[in-house]
């Protein structure tokens, strides 16, 4: 559960960093108030998407990590 909620938190923070420097590589010298509602925005539509990809990313490395030691425990069971 900490690796999924981490994995949103970085993705979500890696889609507004996105969102902003896309904006800001935009040519042209728009006003400081357009720029900031385009800022939140974008930023906000990619933060939405990156901590979807972080959920997603993140919980397959905890099932993954699940299945290891389940296989693990159970070669240890027919082990000993």
């Amino acid at each position: 559960m900490l690796r999924t909620s981490l994995c949103s938190l970085v993705g979500a923070g890696l889609g507004f960093g996105l969102g902003f420097i896309l904006v800001m590589l935009i040519p042209g010298r728009p006003s400081a108030s357009d720029t900031g509602a385009v800022v939140v925005f974008l930023g906000g539509l990619l933060a939405v998407g990156g901590a979807i990809a972080g959920a997603v990313i993140g919980g397959a490395a905890e099932l993954v990590q699940y299945l290891r030691r389940r296989d693990e425990a159970e070669r240890d069971r027919k082990g000993s």
